[in-house]
């Protein structure tokens, strides 16, 4: 990738999650809880039905970069047959339901509601692939293009109509109809000739690379659809409009990074592939110290932020403390993105599914009980905190298997100490000590100080290029 199209592709990726942020705050107030729940739900059915994509484009995004042009045009056209025949399936089932007035909300008792969910579905999963052939071959334009018109037409969209649910309905029909625009596009541009290929040999090889890649790119969503499915289906929609928001404002502020691990990864394939186990043992090491640490930096920063948010937003001053307990929850389940690179190029991303479904169905039991008995969601929000913490100790366990080394060795990113001193926190905050995050700064500049002056000094390093670069500009133009 050029550095043009590299700059352009980040400040326009950064302005689209900028919208993404603004208009999930904004449609928050616009809606109030109880209809901001009914936004929520609607997510959740979304979310889930893009596991009817079945991993295909994760596995579009691996095969591609093996540069066979041959295998790739055969791979991507079974792709394409079979998520045309899925949609074939589940066009039927918006018609069946639509049909006998299956209706999913008692506040709304529109039933166009499946029709709506499952069209989304349909073209996200043929904008996921499109979308993934574009990044393989690097054709970053075009991914600017549309996803700018996405963010930008659905964000619009918000600020018409009065009414609550015609609201909602307006920014659904949005959503879709720029997605298929977008689809639209990508056809047109593609840099592979598109077909539609019966090939069970290929169904099968996109299947075996792309479902354990879907598991794993779903571990952090599993984590939280099933909170969040478990939060609507026994708490109160105003709750679920509390948990909704936390979580929208917890992903916004992540968004920005998952920009950088989304480019990252098909180079840290390509690095783990070549390199020896030493070698990779030191770069995935390095590498996360830093990016864990650049990570909880930014987290502590923005948590001690947060009241300010709130004066702006009154409505939904309870759930601060969820959304400062989420959002240590992400920073954790970013920590091994290295070390979860490292797996998936080493072929072992099957062992790693399998991890997330023993992890995910262990914390849904424990979240189900939890919902009976009807514990605050706050401690909801904690009890998957602890299983996402578990969750990323297997991985790095995982790891050193794979690496021959110790747990200890490679559970220094994230050592057992700074574990427990988060759960601490989230403990303590939920019982109403929230003023020990004005002390976690402190604490946290003590245990990383030498990682902070190794990045101070990358980030010298990094300004004398730019300066460097800038002067050989200048004397260049005259």
């Amino acid at each position: 990738m050029k550095t043009k199209e590299y700059a352009l592709f980040t400040i326009v990726r950064y302005f689209s999650f900028f919208l993404l942020s603004l208009r999930g705050i904004i449609l928050a107030n616009l809606l109030g809880p109880e209809m901001f729940g009914i936004y929520g739900i609607v997510s959740i059915y979304l979310q889930y039905l893009t596991l009817t994509g079945m991993g295909f484009p994760l596995a579009v995004n691996v095969e591609l970069s093996k540069k066979d042009d041959k295998e790739n045009i055969l791979f991507v056209g079974s792709a394409f047959f079979v998520t045309a025949m899925t949609a074939v399936i589940l066009i039927l089932t918006a018609l069946y339901l639509t049909y006998t007035g299956f209706n999913i909300f008692s506040q709304d008792n529109s039933n166009w509601y499946p029709i709506i969910i499952i069209g989304i579905a349909i073209v996200q999963n043929f904008q996921q692939l499109f979308l993934n052939i574009f990044r393989s071959s690097k054709k970053i334009k075009t991914i600017v293009i549309c996803e700018l018109l996405v963010s930008v037409v659905t964000f619009s969209s918000i600020f018409f109509f009065k009414d609550a649910k015609t609201k909602i309905h307006f920014y659904f029909l949005m959503f879709f109809s720029t997605l298929a625009i977008s689809v639209f596009i990508y056809w047109i541009y593609s840099p592979l000739k598109i077909s539609f290929l019966r090939s069970p040999e290929y169904f099968k090889k996109n299947l075996k690379v792309g479902l354990p890649l879907l598991l794993y790119s779903f571990s952090f969503f599993f984590f939280y659809l099933i909170t969040r499915t478990i939060v609507g289906t026994f708490y109160s929609l105003e709750e679920n409009g509390l948990y909704t928001f936390a979580f929208n404002i917890s992903s916004a502020f992540f968004l920005g990074i998952d920009s950088v691990t989304w480019l990252l990864f098909s180079d840290l394939i390509a690095r783990y592939t070549n390199n020896t186990v030493i070698e990779a043992k030191s770069h995935f090491y390095v590498f996360s110290q830093k990016f864990s640490t650049c990570l909880f930096g930014l987290v502590f920063l923005f948590m001690i932020c947060l009241p300010v948010l709130f004066i702006y937003f009154p409505k939904y001053h309870d759930s601060l403390i969820l959304l400062e307990v989420l959002l240590l929850s992400q920073c954790i389940m970013n920590i091994p993105f290295a070390h979860i690179t490292y797996l998936i190029a080493n072929k072992l991303q099957f062992k790693l599914s399998i991890l997330t479904l023993i992890n995910v169905s262990a914390i849904t039991v424990v979240l189900y009980v939890m919902a009976k008995l009807h514990v605050n969601i706050k401690w909801i929000g904690f009890a998957t905190m602890i299983g996402i913490i578990t969750y990323v100790n297997t991985i790095l366990l995982l790891v050193a298997i794979k690496a021959r080394s110790s747990y200890f060795q490679i559970g220094k990113l994230f050592r057992i100490r700074e574990q427990l001193f988060v759960i601490a926190l989230a403990a303590l905050m939920i019982l109403g000590y929230n003023f020990v995050i004005y002390l976690v700064p402190v604490f946290f500049i003590i245990a990383r100080y030498k990682t902070i002056l190794s990045l101070g000094d990358d980030l010298k390093i990094f300004l004398n290029k730019i300066n460097t670069y800038l002067k050989n500009k200048k004397y260049a133009s005259r």
